[in-house]
């Protein structure tokens, strides 16, 4: 909520009306609504509140680039955040970094402004830009990409952007060169095993995508694969989680 004296200037009064209308929503009962009525009822509450994350996020723009942090003696904007508002370290972080790719994704910005895209969509285009090796291509696809945002499910979004990164940098953000790929199988006090590994995005995608066929072979076995397809539920991963768990069952029993 916003505070501080109406007449001490204009934000507060902004920052009065908008809380108010924010009250307001307290006051609607969904429970009557039809299922067309309800959905428009979610939908619309959610665009609100993307358009005030987008007008938090121009407000720390303006924070970082005129230097406004060092008024109170912060040496960053995100030293501020972690003081001011009282965040983790990590929330801070991830804020400072949306507001970096928001000054250079001129497209991802005005759709977060106008609310049909949401935070999880625009962290995704941050993740994005916080590589240095695909920021010029990603200016290239920047306004395919939000309009399959726009109008897709966030998972499909998300594997198209993942995609597309992998085609761009294969090596992601660390070179082949400068790894030491590595392997090892431990096994705990408590009798456990784990497995740790390290690899390159290039070999790191390889050994995906076989993790990924026999996560397809599993599912196909014990629900048909329905959770590979989106499924009916609304976890897929716990789906997958139960058919590798099954699966394991069977080695165990020698079938």
């Amino acid at each position: 909520m916003c505070s501080g004296d109406a007449g001490a200037g204009s934000w507060a009064e902004v920052c009065e009306r908008v809380d108010a209308a924010v009250a307001e929503l307290w006051d609607v009962d969904p429970t009557g609504m039809g299922a067309a009525e309800l959905a428009g009822f979610v939908a619309a509450v959610e665009g609100v509140g993307r358009r005030l994350e987008a007008a938090r996020a121009g407000v720390l723009a303006t924070v970082d680039r005129d230097g406004l942090y060092a008024l109170d003696r912060h040496k960053t904007p995100k030293a501020m955040l972690r003081h001011v508002c009282r965040l983790s370290d990590r929330e801070a972080g991830r804020r400072c970094r949306v507001v970096r790719a928001l000054g250079h994704l001129e497209v991802v910005a005005g759709a977060f402004r106008a609310g049909v895209i949401g935070v999880d969509q625009v962290d995704r285009f941050a993740r994005a830009w916080a590589n240095p090796r695909v920021r010029d291509e990603l200016l290239v696809v920047e306004a395919a990409m939000v309009a399959i945002a726009e109008t897709e499910p966030y998972q499909v979004f998300a594997d198209a952007m993942t995609g597309w990164e992998r085609r761009v940098d294969r090596d992601g953000t660390i070179d082949a060169d400068s790894i030491e790929e590595k392997a090892f199988l431990h096994r705990e006090f408590d009798q456990t095993w784990r497995f740790d590994a390290r690899f390159s995005s290039a070999r790191g995608v390889l050994i995906e995508e076989v993790f990924n066929h026999y996560l397809a072979g599993a599912c196909q076995d014990f629900c048909g694969g329905s959770c590979a397809r989106g499924g009916p539920r609304d976890r897929p991963w716990a789906c997958q989680d139960f058919c590798v768990r099954n699966s394991w069952l069977l080695v165990r029993s020698g079938r």
